[in-house]
């Protein structure tokens, strides 16, 4: 419990500059814990509102330039603040649910119950997303995908900035190590995420769930957002993980040849620079980063043509024939894994600062 608290502290902050404002952050987090989905949003809806009033409030009382807020807990914030001539930053830490809509609706029928009613945003999640998108001056966004996708739904192009999340260096090696079997049968592939349909284990399953062991294996881990008597039907041959310490995650990951991630949706995968700082190739779509980039030893994996099980199963396959292409991939991630850490981030926030006027 005290690194899943730590995880939300930091000493780059100064504690004099911290206003403390009333949330229902800690009963969300409970509920979720307990995987108590409806009770978590009912939380989460409740804290954002009441954390959203006090924000309001505060700025009367100290008033600021500008007023950096994130998706579904600053439409009311930013309307007030507008108002009294503030400049009003939307952090889309999530792509626009617009695009999670359009595509599990698509999907749903091919995959039935694996694609479940409770994981398709609403018309309801769709039209907040627009209102904050209209309340702000600035969005920041962690992805091509995501900026796309704030174009579509209201913002103008000149207004959304490109900001590429990264991964904790103190978390990972500076020191390369091939992992063993690298560029040889059978390829051991891994995947780190909730597992769900917005994650894209229904891909997953549909391609690795009778994948002869002799040629790959898929390991997944990450939290199920499915019954456990569902999630069992579609394994197959996957081997899963619910939860790892980062201990383990570290070296799933060090072991492993390939990382896939064929999320539909995201505003920038931070496992996917985790697995770039761990030397690790990547299969990906379009939809979730920039984790497959040019560096200066070439290309470090694949971008899916289109987010299906198809796409998947031909870059697979692709991978599967000719193993030795993950050498090449695992040399040029570990030469570009610098590009996508924290420290870029914060480099490139502070760089972006000036513009937002």
């Amino acid at each position: 419990m005290r690194s899943f608290l730590e995880r939300r502290a930091t000493d780059r902050i100064d504690p004099a500059a911290v206003r403390h404002l009333p949330a229902a952050e800690w009963l969300e987090l409970a509920f979720a814990r307990l995987s108590l989905k409806m009770p978590a949003r009912w939380a989460n809806d409740l804290g954002n509102d009441a954390f959203q009033r006090a924000v309001i409030r505060l700025a009367e009382k100290e008033p600021v330039a500008r007023l950096w807020g994130y998706d579904t807990s600053a439409l009311h914030a930013f309307r007030a603040a507008r108002a009294s001539g503030t400049i009003c930053v939307l952090d889309q830490s999530i792509a626009h649910m617009g695009g999670l809509r359009t595509q599990l609706l698509e999907q749903r029928e091919r995959f039935g119950d694996l694609i479940r009613a409770s994981e398709i945003p609403g018309e309801r999640e769709v039209a907040r997303g627009n209102a904050e998108i209209a309340a702000a001056d600035h969005v920041v966004v962690g992805s091509r995908y995501a900026a796309d996708l704030a174009v579509r739904h209201g913002a103008r192009p000149e207004v959304v900035h490109i900001c590429p999340y990264g991964y904790s260096e103190a978390n990972f090696s500076d020191v390369y190590s091939e992992a063993p079997g690298l560029g040889k049968l059978p390829v051991r592939f891994v995947f780190v995420g909730s597992v769900s349909a917005r994650k894209g284990f229904h891909l997953l399953a549909d391609v690795f769930s009778r994948m002869p062991p002799e040629r790959a294996s898929l390991t997944v881990i990450g939290p199920s957002t499915l019954p456990e008597s569902l999630l069992r039907r579609h394994l197959g041959n996957i081997v899963y993980h619910p939860a790892v310490p980062n201990e383990r995650l570290r070296a799933h990951l060090s072991s492993a040849h390939c990382f896939v991630f064929p999320s539909l949706h995201e505003g920038g995968g931070i496992v996917l620079y985790e697995a770039a700082a761990s030397g690790l190739g990547i299969i990906q779509t379009a939809n979730c980063g920039d984790g497959v980039r040019t560096g200066p030893l070439g290309a470090n994996g694949v971008v899916l043509r289109e987010a299906t099980a198809d796409s998947l199963r031909a870059e697979v396959e692709e991978v599967i024939a000719r193993p030795a292409v993950l050498r090449d991939w695992s040399a040029a991630s570990w030469a570009m894994r610098r590009e996508r850490s924290w420290s870029e981030y914060r480099r490139r926030i502070v760089e972006l600062l000036p513009k937002l006027t």
